[in-house]
């Protein structure tokens, strides 16, 4: 790839993300019972204050109730599922 360096700069890292499968058998079913949980992280990242744990009361809420709505269990993955396999 023809990225260029500029002087002073040293290239530390290149990330390659792969084109999601979104059309694999069970993918919009696997998404559409998935969460936004911004507390799905290591203790330092998560938010705080008062403001935030309400949001997190908010937030859960609103999951429970949209799984109920949809019939669907009310875990979730603890890792990404394997798109070569269907499930």
């Amino acid at each position: 790839m023809g990225t260029r360096i500029k002087a002073g700069q040293c290239p530390v890292r290149r990330s390659v993300f792969l084109k999601p499968h979104i059309d694999k058998q069970g993918q919009p079913e696997y998404g559409e019972n998935l969460s936004y949980n911004p507390w799905r992280t290591t203790t330092d990242h998560q938010p705080a204050g008062s403001i935030n744990d309400a949001r997190r009361v908010v937030y859960k809420a609103s999951a429970d109730l949209r799984r109920f709505k949809n019939g669907v269990s009310d875990t979730e993955p603890i890792r990404p599922r394997n798109l070569n396999q269907p499930q």
